[in-house]
């Protein structure tokens, strides 16, 4: 059985202050000499809007990363167990079999539990979600068990993402890596 901690959606906070950083750094080292050494700019500085939408670029950042650790806060304590992952590559199934604890509510129920994927050639952004899939709750065991019919994607997926929704005063979610597929290059993998 492996345990799982939820991940932040937006990277490592470490990752993200730094990032911050140097965002305030490379516009300090724009607006700094043209404020000082370019009277035209000085002229112009109240007549156009970007010279004040790129400042507060990040001020929305550090805004973002302050929501982003409340709602991370609040998530820490959730874990998945992760008891069982398949993969049958004939019929293209996956199936996924975890618990979940740390949860306030009594039960999650099926339709707040989401399978979703990264391509291996993806452009970014957030996860895809499989289109189909079903999860099923056991009471006995007091699991979980996701089917994802993934037959023409087998080959495309690079991670696979757990969603568990929630829906709150602060609306948050969990997400939780459950398997990083090893893909060489060379040599595909099925």
């Amino acid at each position: 059985m492996k345990i799982l901690k939820p991940e932040r959606p937006g990277g490592s906070l470490i990752v993200q202050i730094i990032a911050v950083f140097l965002l305030l750094l490379f516009i300090g080292c724009i607006y700094i000499p043209l404020y000082y050494w370019n009277i035209p700019f000085l002229n112009h500085l109240f007549n156009t809007w970007w010279l004040w939408v790129l400042p507060s670029l990040p001020a929305i950042w550090f805004l973002w990363l302050i929501v982003d650790s409340v709602i991370a806060f609040h998530t820490k304590h959730c874990l998945l167990h992760l008891i069982d992952f398949q993969v049958d590559e004939i019929k293209g199934n996956i199936q996924i079999t975890f618990k979940l604890n740390g949860f306030p509510e009594p039960q999650i129920t099926e339709e707040m539990l989401q399978a979703k994927y990264q391509p291996i050639y993806g452009r970014g952004g957030p996860p895809i979600r499989f289109k189909k899939q079903q999860a099923v709750y056991n009471i006995t065991e007091d699991s979980y068990k996701i089917t994802i019919n993934a037959s023409e994607l087998l080959i495309k997926i690079k991670d696979i993402f757990i969603y568990v929704e929630q829906k709150r005063l602060i609306p948050y979610h969990c997400i939780y890596r459950v398997h990083r597929f090893s893909y060489d290059w060379r040599n595909p993998r099925f």
